[in-house]
């Protein structure tokens, strides 16, 4: 049994650490960090067991990253992303991503515009990505309700060259040669708006998560569907849910068959817990039965 859990939150009001012994049976809270300033996400890096990442998005002090070695009990404020373009400006962080295991100094960022930025000092500097911005298909991408956002970053376990991101509204896109160059990874998947068949970069992926230890395991919810990836393409799961739209996802670090989806509009862990908010789990091996979740 696990010493101690940890559930990071980000919040419209500030970021929260609820931690508790393996046993889970009693929480403590600990927050709010970052006062009533919206924290679009909080990343913890598995590398050295120490660090976290928030992305702090304040609409009076502008956006920045904050960086804890210490399991958020201190904090320090990271220089801020910035586009090689003049014309952009850095506006959110959406996601951040721990490196590989091999790059134990590299983390990922995905900001508002869409962009991609890496950084070689552990989140404390950061340098833009300029390849996936000089796709072909940059011109067309559109935001979304929540804007242009780069908002998801998967990690292949055991290749630290393979990247795939998630941009609102544009779809996947997989790099073999990290972060040199990009192709569009959509095909399978359905789109909000008719578009002509050819056009493989116009979906509205809302969250795509990899495994953390199998290679070739990933999904996606999107606006529309909830998928497995195969192929190299996305297989439909959506049979059987409430409803094809969602947000959050996750797949389950002991178990790369199963993955989970929390309903759009869901209140929190206390109903998910009983049942009622988080979704029957989806296995890999079926696109119309869920597997049994826990009694």
């Amino acid at each position: 049994m696990a010493k101690g859990v940890a559930i990071l939150v980000g919040t419209r009001k500030g970021a929260y650490v609820f931690r508790a012994t393996g046993a889970r049976k009693r929480w403590k809270v600990e927050g709010p960090y970052f006062g009533a300033e919206p924290v679009y996400h909080v990343a913890f890096d598995p590398r050295d067991g120490s660090s976290l990442y928030a992305a702090v998005n304040s609409a009076f002090g502008g956006p920045r990253i904050e960086v804890s070695r210490d399991l958020g009990r201190t904090w320090k404020t990271a220089q801020n992303p910035a586009f090689d373009e003049p014309a952009l400006t850095f506006k959110r962080t959406w996601h951040i991503e721990a490196g590989h295991a091999s790059q134990p100094k590299v983390v990922w960022a995905g900001t508002e515009p869409a962009g991609l930025f890496r950084s070689d000092d552990r989140g404390m500097t950061w340098t833009h990505v300029p390849s996936l911005r000089a796709h072909a298909t940059e011109h067309e991408w559109s935001p979304g309700a929540g804007g242009e956002g780069l908002h998801s970053i998967a990690l292949e376990p055991t290749d630290p060259k393979r990247i795939s991101i998630g941009i609102s509204v544009a779809g996947v896109y997989d790099s073999a040669d990290g972060g040199r160059t990009w192709t569009i990874a959509n095909r399978g998947t359905r789109t909000v708006m008719p578009v002509p068949k050819e056009v493989q970069h116009h979906r509205c992926v809302h969250h795509l998560v990899a495994h953390p230890t199998v290679p070739g395991v990933r999904a996606q919810q999107n606006h529309v569907g909830t998928y497995w990836g195969a192929n190299g393409g996305w297989r439909e799961i959506s049979a059987g849910l409430p409803s094809d739209f969602g947000f959050a996802m996750a797949l389950h670090p002991g178990d790369a068959e199963t993955a989970f989806r929390a309903r759009a509009g869901s209140r929190g862990l206390a109903d998910a817990g009983r049942g009622k908010e988080l979704e029957a789990p989806r296995r890999r091996t079926s696109a119309r039965r869920p597997a049994r979740g826990p009694a």
